[in-house]
């Protein structure tokens, strides 16, 4: 533990400090449990034998508990950024101390696509993020590719970066994202966007080269080639059967006045 901005009355050297949920330069995180315990105690008596009354400005009673040695902030108490007064008195104001706690910064990291632009289930994307900033324990990485008509998750798991390939069904700006999470909750959504043109011919089966890949890739590449399909799909079908009622129109039936049903078969 250690002592944070700490004021005390003259008549000891009474002083809080952070037990648990320190980063450990003097701030502490939000999304954790953060344990306070009191040193030097006067006339070497525990806590327990002093009358006790615990303060913190800024949130209720309700929201930190007492324990045997001091108090427990309850997880998600506190906010990003932020400093909050905690004042303890032990015996109606015979001894007075306070500390200020300083929350840690939320979450922030830095993320990167190269290349900037590409081809369709042909380019090999690399995404990174880097610079991570205010994590508390294990963090997990969500990658996943939005287009304008589908989104895919290519992968969660403990490394920092990924290599894949992107669908689309037209030369469009492809998004891909990041969920960045932490053991405590905290979590940073990250997005970028990278030019994406069609492929130079209709994918099948075959033209999917597996050598070198590591089993979460060949996952994501099993995706994103049924996302190609399902998109080429949508693209280039467009019949509809309409019982001479109605036009077909992205496939789907507008029907004529006077009929209804899919297929406009159903006269109203």
């Amino acid at each position: 533990g250690f002592n944070l901005s700490v004021t005390t009355c003259d008549k000891t050297d009474l002083a809080i400090e952070v037990v648990e949920g320190s980063n450990g330069s003097g701030k502490v995180f939000p999304g954790v449990k953060i344990v306070l315990g009191v040193q030097n105690l006067p006339e070497n008596k525990t806590l327990s034998q002093f009358d006790v009354a615990w303060n913190i400005d800024g949130i209720s009673n309700s929201q930190w508990t007492k324990t045997t040695d001091g108090i427990a902030i309850d997880v998600n108490s506190l906010s990003h950024d932020k400093s909050y007064r905690v004042n303890l008195q032990l015996d109606s104001g015979a001894y007075f101390v306070s500390i200020d706690l300083q929350t840690v910064s939320a979450m922030s990291a830095s993320l990167s696509v190269t290349p900037s632009q590409g081809t369709s289930m042909e380019t090999n994307f690399s995404i990174g993020v880097s610079d991570l900033h205010n994590s508390v324990g294990n963090v997990t990485y969500e990658f996943s590719v939005q287009t304008d008509s589908s989104s895919v998750l290519l992968s969660s798991q403990a490394g920092s970066s990924f290599t894949t390939q992107l669908p689309t069904d037209a030369d469009q700006l492809v998004h891909v994202k990041v969920l960045v999470r932490d053991s405590s909750g905290n979590s940073s959504n990250l997005s970028k966007d990278v030019s994406v043109a069609t492929a130079s011919k209709l994918l099948t089966v075959s033209d999917l080269d597996f050598v070198g890949l590591s089993n979460i890739q060949k996952t994501a590449k099993i995706a994103l080639y049924a996302s190609t399909l399902e998109l080429t799909e949508k693209s280039t079908s467009s019949s509809c059967n309409c019982s001479g009622h109605g036009n077909c129109s992205n496939n789907a039936c507008q029907c004529a006045q006077g009929w209804g049903g899919f297929d406009c078969s159903l006269d109203s």
